[in-house]
C-alpha cells in the first residue's frame, strides 16, 4: 500500500508541476504579447513624429525653391531614424498577423521598407543634385525641383496616413 501512495503522489506532483508549467509560460507569453503591442504603438507614434518633420523639412525646400534660395536649405532627411524594431519583432512572431488584416500587413509592410539607408541616400542626393543643378541654371530646374517637392510631400503624407490608419485599428485603440 505505501508503494502505491507513492506512486499516486508522484503522478499527482508531475501533473501539477506541468499544470504551473503551461500556466506560467502561457502567462509570460501574454504579458510579452501585451508589452510587443505597447512598444509597436510607441514606435507608430514616434514615426509619425519623425514623419511630421520630414514634411516639415520638405515645405521648407518648396518655400525656398519658390524664393529661388535653395541654397540655403541644410536640413538632412535621416531616414534610418524611423524605427520599426518591435514590428519586425511582430513580424517574425506571426503575431503582427493577429492584429492586422492581410491588407493593412501588406500596407505597414510596404511603408517599413522605405525608412532605410537607401531611400535615404536617394533623398539627400536627389536634393544635393538638385541644389547643384539650382545655382547653376534656376530658369531651367525649378519645374524639376517643384516636381522632387511633390514627390517627397506625397511620399510622406501617405506613408504618415498609412501608420495613422493603424493607430485607429479596434485591436490598438485599447
Amino acid at each position: 500500500m505505501n508503494y502505491f501512495m507513492q506512486g499516486f503522489w508522484l503522478f499527482v506532483g508531475i501533473v501539477v508541476g506541468i499544470i504551473v508549467n503551461v500556466t506560467t509560460q502561457k502567462y509570460l507569453s501574454w504579458r510579452s504579447e501585451v508589452q510587443l503591442v505597447k512598444n509597436f504603438k510607441f514606435e507608430i507614434k514616434y514615426n509619425i513624429k519623425k514623419i511630421e518633420i520630414f514634411e516639415s523639412y520638405v515645405r521648407r525646400l518648396r518655400d525656398l525653391i519658390n524664393g529661388d534660395n535653395i541654397k540655403n536649405f541644410f536640413y538632412y532627411f535621416d531616414l534610418t531614424k524611423v524605427i520599426f524594431n518591435s514590428a519586425n519583432h511582430m513580424y517574425y512572431s506571426g503575431l503582427l498577423y493577429r492584429y492586422l488584416d492581410d491588407e493593412n500587413v501588406g500596407k505597414f509592410l510596404d511603408t517599413s521598407s522605405r525608412f532605410n539607408q537607401g531611400w535615404e541616400t536617394l533623398a539627400n542626393n536627389q536634393v544635393n543634385d538638385l541644389k547643384t543643378k539650382f545655382i547653376t541654371n534656376n530658369n531651367y530646374v525649378k519645374q524639376e525641383a517643384i516636381d522632387l517637392v511633390d514627390y517627397w510631400e506625397n511620399f510622406f503624407s501617405s506613408h504618415k496616413k498609412v501608420l495613422q490608419d493603424l493607430l485607429k485599428l479596434p485591436k490598438f485603440k485599447k
